[in-house]
């Protein structure tokens, strides 16, 4: 109790540090979704976010390329149809898989065992079923009957030892004697394939057909009603149980028309065109070239998923929804027990136990995409068999006293510090971990840590990138493991500035030329990047295009590779004078721009430094700053002067000067009239001091008042007037 109630403050601890909560992250596992992520070996994810003990799964090895179908005997004993060769297997209680046959067919689809222990199996594309006779280790195959269809998708045996066929692609229902070898149509449906059978409780024939999502009931021949049409394409398998009847369907999201032909390849049932439905159920219109192409046909139609769903059907007709998968179709699916469902599904090779509507577990997730058949065995689940890979699973009868979960890699992006594992569950859980620098892990990672059994417990990793963590589960059915937490602090990534702009212009600093004298000064002591000054590379107009403004615009971009929030500071000096003086502020900005007031800095040359700091996002003294240093700025605040204004005999003359920036203009107006330039003495504008001396055509005998402005680079204006007396001309 003392050590829950300490991790409890650990916890509130760490909720209550927001600098440190920043930068100090928690990679969890905490729901079903979390732990389907990883690996697991021995154990299943219940629906409720849990790990707990599973049942071990015997790899047989490949049987095939494909296997299609799968069917127990009384004695216990699996037969195995598949493809790539069409072949039917034996598997025992121990033991590996044996061969009893090899037909000289394309696929098995269907499999059925009579009272005799005689196995039926349907083969493709010419509807032809065989009757194996099975002595000891041995098989021997004989042909019982050929139906009129290109494809036999299900078997079944009624009490009296009729055997029933489901076949495509004209949605017939055969009801075949097998000791004549006659086969009559039992019943036809308005659908392409029927892909299922399954007795009622009163003894009726259930059956599922394609396109159209609909369940029949049939009770005699050509006597038949649908019982339920679902929104889904497909009724794929029809479990009933004591209570209710369960019906797994698929959403087809591509279709093909349904056209006869006399041999087809196996590929999705009439309308799919799925490739991860592993059953690759054939495509009407495809004629046959050999196994080769099958298997093309099938990878090829691997880029296609269904949607699939399991419903129950009650005794007075109401349909409920019990579970639902969007990108993983439903591949088979039988009923053990009192009512738990397995589903097998394509997509991730994945198998399901459903407890009830939305109650599931994930038990099996194989590394073939296709979860391909189910079969019971003594009244539970004893083998799963796959497809695109045609591997063969023997399923252990009770849970394994151990179990193991390995996550995913986790990512970190940058060397990292691993803290504690927490965790909450019950029975033996150990917690191991490893890092490295390389995703997939390989021999340069870490060996796994020393197991941590008791939670909270340090994982002891070096300071790498990638982590990957090992819990092993123990302690009989009442294991679980609840939640897992790591706790971890990736190392601190530096701040970026990508750009600082001074009223919109990206001022850079000028790489300054050789020094001239001593090292780094020129002749007059003064550094080249203390006189460096903005130089064009195009020609500019020298009028100024802006309004003269103190306010200088001051913007940026800067980012950061751990996503911390940045501050920024502000900081200018003066050329000449080598201390950064801070612009003086309340508080760090956290915006990306600024408008700095220039009328309380004498005129001159300065340069902005701006400083980004992820402070606020780290430590006291972890936090890492960068800066970026802009280029020469002009700062001009100050009028320039008209002086020694004076009018005699037709002429205006006097001289404009600045102290720190360039006349740009010069002009006149007499009597508030139209301004207009003024020539310079020397023909270009291009001082601080400019003489004048022009004749003033406007000026008319009488009273007059002359105005000259004088305008600099900065677009800062000077003016002074001078009210003359003209005489009039003799």
């Amino acid at each position: 109790m003392n050590r829950i109630i300490a991790m409890l403050l650990s916890l509130l601890l760490w909720a209550a540090l927001p600098a440190l909560a920043v930068k100090t992250e928690r990679w969890e596992f905490t729901s079903a979704e979390s732990f389907l992520r990883g690996e697991l070996v021995n154990l299943r994810v219940t629906s409720d976010g849990e790990l707990r003990p599973g049942w071990a799964a015997e790899n047989l090895g490949s049987l095939a390329k494909q296997i299609w179908c799968s069917v127990a005997d009384g004695r216990g004993t699996i037969y195995v149809g598949t493809s790539g060769p069409a072949t039917l297997h034996a598997i025992g209680a121990q033991g590996p898989a044996r061969k009893l046959w090899s037909f000289d067919e394309v696929a098995v689809t269907a499999l059925a065992v009579d009272k005799q222990g005689h196995v039926y199996a349907a083969t493709i594309p010419d509807g032809k079923i065989w009757r194996v006779r099975v002595d000891g280790e041995q098989g021997t195959a004989e042909l019982a009957v050929t139906v009129p269809a290109a494809y036999v998708w299900a078997l079944l045996f009624d009490k009296d030892g009729n055997l029933f066929a489901a076949t495509g692609n004209e949605g017939r229902i055969f009801r075949i004697n097998t000791a004549a070898g006659t086969a009559e149509e039992w019943y036809r449906v308005a659908a392409a394939n029927v892909l299922c059978l399954a007795w009622d409780a009163d003894g009726s024939l259930l059956a599922g057909a394609s396109e159209r999502g609909q369940l029949y009931r049939i009770r005699g021949r050509h006597d038949g009603v649908v019982l339920h049409q679902f929104t889904e394409d497909e009724v794929y398998r029809i479990l009933p149980g004591s209570q209710r009847t369960w019906i797994a369907v698929n959403r087809v999201r591509a279709r093909r028309p349904p056209a006869p032909a006399p041999r087809a390849l196996p590929g999705p049932a009439e309308p799919t065109d799925s490739a991860d439905d592993a059953r690759t159920r054939p495509t009407p219109g495809a004629e046959a070239t050999g196994v080769e192409e099958l298997m093309a046909a099938a990878e090829m139609r691997a880029v296609t998923l269904l949607s699939g769903a399991l419903y129950s059907r009650e005794p007075n007709g109401r349909v409920d929804a019990w579970m639902s998968w969007e990108r993983e179709s439903v591949l088979d699916a039988v009923v053990e027990g009192e009512g738990d469902v397995w589903v097998a599904t394509s997509g991730q090779g994945r198998v399901y136990r459903l407890r009830g509507p939305q109650r599931w577990e994930l038990v099996f997730d194989f590394p073939e995409r296709n979860a391909q058949t189910l079969t019971l065995s003594n009244g539970r689940l004893a083998f799963v068999g796959t497809g695109v890979a045609g591997v063969g699973y023997r399923i252990a009868a009770t849970l394994q006293p151990q179990g193991v979960f390995t996550t995913e890699v986790l990512d970190a992006r940058f060397p990292t510090t691993w803290g504690n594992a927490t965790w909450v569950g019950e029975g033996t859980i150990r917690v191991q971990a490893r890092s490295g620098n390389t995703n997939p892990p390989d021999d340069t990672w870490s060996a796994w840590s020393r197991e941590q059994v008791t939670s909270p417990g340090g994982l002891a990793c070096p300071p790498n990138r990638f982590l990957q963590v090992r819990v092993t589960l123990e302690g009989g059915a009442d294991a679980v493991l609840k939640n897992l937490r790591v706790y971890y602090q990736a190392q601190n990534q530096r701040p970026s500035i990508t750009s600082l702009r001074v009223d919109g212009e990206e001022r850079r600093p000028a790489r300054p030329p050789r020094p001239r004298t001593g090292e780094g000064r020129t002749a007059e002591g003064e550094s080249e990047e203390e006189k460096e000054e903005p130089s064009a590379t195009t020609s500019t107009p020298t009028t100024p295009t802006r309004k003269p403004s103190p306010i200088k615009q001051i913007t940026w971009q800067a980012s950061d590779r751990d996503g911390d929030r940045l501050v920024y500071r502000l900081f200018y000096r003066e050329r000449g004078r080598e201390p950064w003086i801070p612009v003086l502020l309340e508080k760090p900005l956290s915006k990306t721009s600024f408008a700095w007031d220039t009328e309380s800095v004498p005129d001159g040359w300065y340069q902005i430094k701006l400083e980004a700091s992820d402070e606020e996002s780290n430590p006291v003294g972890q936090a890492l700053t960068d800066e970026r240093v802009s280029g020469w700025i002009k700062v001009d605040n100050t009028r320039p002067r008209v002086e020694q204004l004076q009018f005699a005999d037709g002429f205006l003359r006097g001289r404009a000067k600045d102290e720190f920036s360039v006349i740009s203009a010069l002009e006149y107006s007499v009597n508030g009239a139209t301004w207009r330039a003024l020539p310079v003495a020397d023909g270009v504008l291009d001082g601080l001091q400019e003489e004048f001396a022009a004749r003033i055509p406007e000026a008319v005998a009488g009273s007059a008042t002359i105005a000259v402005r004088a305008t600099d680079e900065e677009g800062n204006t000077g003016t002074a007037k001078t009210v003359v007396e003209i005489p009039p001309k003799p």
